[in-house]
């Protein structure tokens, strides 16, 4: 079986797009920000959550969650959050984790 990638060039598009997606949305109260943010992580993993892309979909979660607490911290008058108080926040509004949606194993059987 041949493995699928994620392109690094649509991964760094991906994370351009939800960089740009926090700044413009940065005022949004918290619980808004992670309502849509889940929603575009939902959709990242339905597109390209496919057989042997797992560890593609996992370096997403990691740059959004880095991101996201970039963003955030830019609301903060004295330096960037401290990953304690990040870790507090997404204990309470927590990511989706990655997972394959599409498995190329399962039509393989089928055939």
């Amino acid at each position: 079986m041949v493995k699928r990638k994620t392109a690094k060039s649509r991964l760094k598009r991906a994370f351009q797009s939800l960089s740009d997606w926090c700044r413009q949305n940065l005022h949004q109260p918290i619980a808004d920000q992670h309502q849509k943010l889940k929603q575009k992580l939902q959709g990242h993993y339905a597109y390209y959550g496919i057989t042997g892309n797992f560890p593609s979909l996992q370096e997403f979660l990691e740059g959004a969650r880095k991101i996201w607490r970039k963003r955030l911290s830019r609301r903060r008058r004295h330096g960037e959050i401290p990953w304690s108080d990040f870790l507090r926040l997404e204990r309470r509004y927590g990511l989706p984790k990655p997972r394959v949606v599409h498995s190329l194993l399962s039509g393989a059987a089928n055939s």
